[in-house]
Order: structure tokens, then C-alpha cells, then sequence
């Protein structure tokens, strides 16, 4: 019997033997897959529904596995990190159902991945994926997916890559889609018009306009009309509507270039207010189990604290942040700034 240690294996070799079990896998479901599916489901006695989404859901992961095999083969996969050869694989999935002209996958997929890859920073991949599931969100006129996508994908993403112009561009035109609706609006599509106009009062205050009051309002506003005002989405927008707002008085009062205030004491009062703010959005988050925007909102208060000579609220506040960055199982927070969230 040959030992062998998975972990030992290079990552060519990994990647070998995994399509081998696949294509083993794929052998073995063609001669009964009927029978096999039944008496598993029989025998896990699993609601139907469970065992429904679990299949799919494993089917799904090993798509993402093929295709991402057979994209790096002969690359230099060996020199990419684990979030590189995710973001690679993703793209290369979208790529393929889009030449394929299945537009509902190429929809699903950026719905599925596309705050994961903002996460991530790999806001380039985000976009080219934004442009392809816009195109088949016009084939299949899906409106709340154009307006999504022109305000997330190709919107803020594009601001993250320096083309912050053409991102206002792409922001206000999901915007107005959302505004020219006449049917009744669902409630995805006035989350979506209501983060527009929070996107758009961050990027015009940071070209120096002095807009960003009116764009909060109305954003608040929209969301009163939601048909759930009380659902956790809508809290969710709320805070991000807070954070930005406290957000934008630090550039203001330069706080987010020079640190502190000095003999201020209008905008220190306005800091004070912002931090109040915060504490309400912090905790609204951790609620959610939000703990990325929790951790975005901790560090914006702490500069804030800072800013006002207060240190050690400052150093409570980031030591309950350590703490949540330690709890986090799944994505690295080193990445996390305390700027608006996209």
C-alpha cells in the first residue's frame, strides 16, 4: 500500500489528481446517477430541500474546481496565493458561461462572488466580470441586475482601480434606471438606488464638491419607501448611510490626511456626534454578524477618537477590533480600511 501525503503533493500535482478523481466521479454518476441520487436521499433521510441545495451546491463548487484547472494548466499557478488562483478561477468560470450565452449563470456568479472579490481587493476581476453579467442582464432585461451592477461592479469597483470619473458616470446612470422604473420597485432595486446616492456623496466630496448632504438625505429617504423598512437590509443601509456620513466630516476636517483637530470646536462637536454614530453602527453590525463593515466602522472611530485627543477610547475600541479580526475564519482584515464600502 503506497502512503502518500495529500498536503506534500505540489500544487500541479494536487490539481492532477483532483480532475482524475474527477473524472472518475463524472464515470461512476453516468452509469447510475438516478439510482445513486434516490438511495442517497434515502438514506441521509434529509428534508428534500436540504439534500436539493446541498447537491447543487456541491456541483456548483466543482465547476469552480474544473474550470479553474483547466484554466492554469502550464501557468504559474505554483507562484499565486489561494485568493489569486479564487479570483482567476471565477473570472475564467464567467468567461466560459459567457461565450457559452448562459446569461443566468453569468448573473448568479457575479451575485455569488462579487462582494467577496470587493473583499478581496481584486476590484480589477470584479469589474471584468461586472461588464460581461451586464450585458447579459440587458439580453435578458433584468433590471435590478443593471442597475446592481453599474452601481457595485462597474461602479465603485472601477473608483478602487483610479477611474473615479467613469465610475460617477456608471453610478448615476444605475441611478437613474432606478428612478425612471414605473412599475413598483422591488426591494432590491431601492437598496441598490439608495447605495448610488451614498457611493455618489463619498466620491463628490472627495473631488471637492459639496453635494454630500442632499445625496445622504435622499438615500435615507429612498429607503423609507423599501417594503420592509425593519428588514435587516435595511438596517444594514442605514449604518452605511451613518458610516459614510461620519465618514465624510473626517475628510472635511481632514482628519483622514492630518490626524487631529486643533482649536476647532464646531468640528469637534461634529466628531463627537459622528462617534456617537458610530457606536450605534458598530453595534447594529455586530448584531447582523457583519463583522467586515463592524471592523471598517471600528477603525473610523478609532482615527475619530484620536483625532480628538481621546486615546484611550481609542485603544478600547481597537482592542474589541483586534478581537474581531481574530474571529474571523474566513478572509484576511489586514486589507480592511475605514473608507466607505462598496
Amino acid at each position: 500500500m503506497i502512503d502518500m501525503n495529500f498536503g506534500e503533493l505540489s500544487l500541479s500535482s494536487r490539481i492532477g489528481l483532483i480532475r482524475s478523481l474527477g473524472r472518475g466521479a463524472t464515470a461512476f454518476v453516468s452509469v447510475g446517477t438516478a439510482y445513486q441520487v434516490l438511495l442517497i436521499y434515502f438514506r441521509t433521510r434529509l428534508p428534500l430541500f436540504l439534500f436539493i441545495s446541498g447537491f447543487i451546491n456541491i456541483w456548483f463548487m466543482w465547476e469552480l474546481v474544473v474550470v479553474y484547472t483547466d484554466e492554469s494548466s502550464g501557468s504559474d499557478e505554483e507562484d499565486q496565493s489561494a485568493d489569486e488562483m479564487f479570483s482567476d478561477a471565477v473570472l475564467a468560470w464567467t468567461q466560459e458561461l459567457h461565450e457559452q450565452g448562459r446569461h443566468m449563470g453569468v448573473i448568479s456568479l457575479r451575485k455569488r462572488f462579487s462582494h467577496v472579490l470587493h473583499i478581496l481587493g481584486y476590484h480589477d476581476v470584479r469589474y471584468e466580470i461586472g461588464e460581461l453579467a451586464l450585458q447579459s442582464a440587458n439580453v435578458l432585461r433584468e433590471t435590478d441586475d443593471r442597475v446592481e451592477i453599474l452601481i457595485d461592479d462597474m461602479g465603485w469597483a472601477l473608483h478602487m482601480c483610479g477611474k473615479t470619473e467613469d465610475a460617477i458616470d456608471n453610478i448615476q446612470k444605475g441611478v437613474d434606471i432606478a428612478r425612471q422604473t414605473t412599475d413598483e420597485k422591488s426591494g432590491r432595486l431601492i437598496l441598490a438606488e439608495a447605495k448610488g446616492l451614498r457611493h455618489l456623496a463619498f466620491l463628490y466630496t472627495l473631488q471637492g464638491r459639496g453635494e454630500a448632504e442632499n445625496y445622504i438625505e435622499n438615500a435615507w429617504d429612498v429607503l423609507d419607501t423599501h417594503p420592509e423598512p425593519g428588514s435587516e437590509e435595511v438596517r444594514r443601509d442605514r449604518m452605511q448611510l451613518l458610516h459614510t456620513w461620519s465618514e465624510i466630516r473626517c475628510m472635511n476636517y481632514g482628519i483622514l490626511s492630518n490626524g487631529k483637530i486643533r482649536n476647532n470646536p464646531e468640528a469637534e462637536a461634529e466628531i463627537e456626534s459622528s462617534i456617537d454614530d458610530l457606536t450605534e453602527v458598530i453595534e447594529t453590525f455586530e448584531a447582523l454578524g457583519d463583522l467586515e463593515r463592524a471592523a471598517k466602522s471600528m477603525r473610523l472611530k478609532v482615527r475619530m477618537l484620536n483625532a480628538i485627543d481621546r486615546e484611550i477610547d481609542a485603544k478600547e475600541v481597537e482592542a474589541r477590533l483586534n478581537d474581531i479580526l481574530e474571529k474571523s475564519q474566513l478572509f484576511s482584515y489586514g486589507r480592511i480600511s475605514p473608507v466607505a464600502d462598496g
